[in-house]
């Protein structure tokens, strides 16, 4: 959410909380991640308003930071946000969703491969401790 923001003060935020906030999608083809999201929001009582339909979190976080509205991007894509952007941690309910890395038998001998899962298997730990 944007630093002016009501809530920007906070580390956590029920769902609820959001209720009529204005949104911005960061999922164009309304897909896994617009859905988890929007499955939150419903087991939080409302459905969220979206004003905006970002192809991507990079476009959406620029709306964020320009003061449309407010979005859900996954841990991963929040590394780098503007200045005037503030992170939360969304919980009642906490959307989450899973990350599968799928390498090829071949794959279990290239150094690239392994270090991509090593990687990712980091940050998620990383994740987890933060929460």
């Amino acid at each position: 959410m944007h630093a002016d923001h009501r809530l920007a003060g906070r580390r956590r935020v029920e769902m609820a909380e959001l209720a009529d906030d204005k949104w911005i999608s960061n999922d164009i083809s309304a897909g896994i991640t617009r859905e988890m999201v929007d499955r939150a929001c419903r087991a939080a009582g409302f459905r969220p308003r979206y004003t905006v339909e970002a192809q991507d979190h990079y476009t959406a976080t620029a709306f964020v930071a320009a003061g449309v509205g407010i979005t859900v991007i996954p841990d991963l894509a929040a590394r780098t946000i503007p200045k005037t952007v503030r992170r939360l941690r969304l919980t009642n309910p906490n959307p989450v969703r899973d990350i599968v890395a799928l390498t090829a038998p071949v794959a279990r001998s290239n150094e690239a491969a392994k270090l991509a899962v090593d990687l990712l298997q980091q940050i998620a730990a990383a994740s987890a401790r933060r929460r």
